[in-house]
């Protein structure tokens, strides 16, 4: 009878086993992502690590899970593939592009290498720090708005310019060239001796690398045009000892080169 009792039990586990491999964990997400494998480490309200017939390990924040549930493997092909499906297909893994629409910011530090102002040469450099915000339409299209503050050491100016901004990535990939363009008008006064107004216009290309699905960082290397804008009174003297006073703007194009890092969110 024990004997008996010990073989339907050891026939038991052998089912059991058989059973379980025959199943498997799937974790629904969110995103519409479904992930299949084996739930490796549970932690409550935290998060959630998955790890895949491919032996990928995946991490998920537990509020990026919709459901969690065990099914029987259907086609055993997906026990030793990636297992990271969507709509029952092979899926990879979520990159820089796919989340590439909706809100998108940028923010980028640098230098300005001025070379010219009016014909006349210069060698002084500047600093540069900017921020754009606006829409991505695709992977290849960004559209916004922004603000900067250039400092020029020659003449010790400070430019504030407010832009729009176009960029464009040619790639839909994480490493992609890129091309970006700002135009607009920096703020001050033509009075002060330290702000002045003008056109500003700045075309680059660099190069884009996506750090993950929403974040990314950029060497841009380009071109920068400011213009500055300053009033200055002068006089004439008439035969009459009388002097006339006239008020009038000069303009002075300041033309250097632009190297600056940025990253995306």
């Amino acid at each position: 009878m024990k004997k008996r009792l010990g073989l339907l039990v050891w026939l038991c586990c052998i089912a059991a086993a058989v059973q379980a491999q025959n199943y498997q964990d799937v974790v629904y997400l969110k995103n519409g992502s479904i992930v299949r494998g084996v739930i490796v480490e549970q932690q409550p309200n935290v998060l959630l690590k998955v790890k895949t017939g491919d032996g990928s390990l995946f991490v998920f924040q537990m509020a990026e899970v919709e459901k969690m549930t065990k099914e029987e493997i259907v086609d055993r092909r997906y026990r030793n593939s990636d297992a990271f499906l969507y709509d029952s297909r092979p899926y990879k893994k979520r990159t820089y592009t796919d989340d590439m629409h909706g809100y998108c910011g940028f923010v980028e530090v640098g230098t300005i290498v001025n070379f010219r102002a009016s014909g006349i040469i210069i060698a002084r450099g500047g600093f540069s720090v900017s921020t754009s915000h606006g829409y991505r339409f695709n992977p290849h299209l960004f559209f916004g708005g922004g603000l900067a503050l250039d400092y020029h050491s020659a003449g010790a100016r400070l430019f504030i310019p407010v832009f729009v901004d176009f960029r464009t990535d040619f790639l839909d990939r994480n490493i992609s060239p890129v091309f970006d363009v700002k135009v607009g008008y920096s703020l001050g006064s033509k009075t002060s001796e330290t702000v002045n107004p003008g056109v500003y216009f700045n075309p680059s290309f660099g190069v884009r690398f996506g750090l993950n699905h929403r974040a990314s960082l950029a060497v841009m290397l380009g071109y920068n045009m400011q213009q500055q804008v300053y009033g200055e009174e002068y006089y004439e003297y008439y035969s009459n000892e009388s002097y006339h006073y006239h008020y009038g703007n000069y303009y002075l194009l300041r033309h250097g080169l632009s190297l600056r890092i940025g990253v995306g969110f």
